[in-house]
């Protein structure tokens, strides 16, 4: 998670949502990283609430090899943005 002024997400937050539990997160400060744990199969949602200065706002979901899931913003998508299932040695996503 990155704001690009440096002074975290501003009332914005992501919420990851994984077999049906759900945690929320957001940025404080310039970047913000969290690791998820998952496993092959697991169902992953993802969905954005807005804040104020949207414009500085981003965000990137990678797989456990550094490739790209998806990414939003700046002035990212608000609501539910992107969903996948897990796959072991390869990229998952819907």
């Amino acid at each position: 998670m990155d704001d690009s002024f440096g002074d975290g997400w501003n009332g914005a937050a992501i919420t990851v949502t994984i077999n049906g539990d759900a945690n929320t997160y957001n940025c404080n400060g310039n970047q913000t990283i969290e690791i998820l744990a998952v496993q092959g199969g697991d169902v992953i949602s993802l969905d954005y609430s807005s804040g104020t200065f949207e414009n500085e706002v981003s965000y990137v979901l990678f797989d456990d090899q550094g490739a790209i899931l998806f990414q939003d913003g700046p002035d990212p998508a608000i609501g539910p943005v992107w969903s996948g299932i897990v796959t072991c040695g390869g990229q998952g996503g819907e």
